[in-house]
């Protein structure tokens, strides 16, 4: 057995203790280099997996191949529970990731920073937002407003243009006349690709995508640390830590 295992089952087991009410049982199963969690709702039905935790650690790495929560009734409890499984790939120095993802959680793992590996799964860093409460995009895009200018996100969208032409090569490719005929609103487009392509970046460099954008409208090291600094004193405001 992986010496994670047992650190895996004591990091988990005070999160069960939360749904003791909500559920009839809920317990855990090892075996060799695995951990899973189950549960029933109640004593007919049968059991049903809430977690399953895969070990390697030839690779330095812990997966999460399964997690479903929904039907417990307790907001936050995936979270908490990928977050109880981070916490362990820390100690140990292993990487986390969630496999086999579908794309609703997957999407929402991406929104939380997670880092995207392919269309199915996601790398969990210490990055990745895991709070219960977490600012919604609304948030995050008024925090955002106060620290670069429409016209300095302009100029950002330009210079990361300028230095990634390939983003555009496709749309550059359709003349004026058809897109009109299209219906293609291609300044909209421009602006869809640059950022896309600023949030492929970010999930690749394991950064906020806010990062990527002030590193092509400040200049200055200096002032990007400080007002990155400044950010995180606000999102933390705002999550009430």
């Amino acid at each position: 057995m992986s010496a994670a295992i047992p650190l895996l089952r004591q990091s988990i087991e005070p999160i069960l203790g939360t749904i003791q009410d909500r559920v009839h049982a809920v317990w855990i199963d090892t075996a060799g280099n695995t951990l899973t969690v189950r549960f029933q709702t109640t004593p007919e039905e049968s059991a049903g997996m809430m977690l399953h935790v895969v070990v390697k650690d030839a690779d330095r790495r812990i997966g999460i191949p399964n997690i479903l929560t929904q039907g417990i009734g307790l907001r936050g409890l995936g979270r908490s529970l990928i977050a109880a499984v981070r916490s362990v790939a820390g100690q140990v120095g292993y990487r986390l990731f969630i496999d086999d993802m579908v794309q609703g959680f997957y999407r929402k793992c991406l929104e939380w920073g997670a880092i995207e590996v392919d269309h199915e799964t996601v790398e969990i860093t210490d990055a990745t937002r895991l709070a219960d409460v977490t600012p919604g995009h609304s948030t995050f895009k008024a925090i955002n407003a106060r620290f670069l200018t429409d016209e300095q996100v302009q100029a950002a969208q330009e210079r990361f243009l300028a230095a990634n032409p390939s983003v555009l090569a496709e749309l550059d490719a359709v003349p004026p006349d058809i897109a009109k005929i299209l219906g293609i609103n291609l300044e909209e487009q421009r602006k869809k690709l640059a950022a896309e392509a600023i949030a492929t970046q970010a999930r690749r460099k394991g950064i906020d995508a806010f990062e990527v954008w002030l590193e092509y409208a400040i200049e200055s090291p200096s002032a990007r640390t400080s007002i990155l600094e400044r950010r995180q004193e606000l999102i933390r405001a705002a999550i009430g830590n």
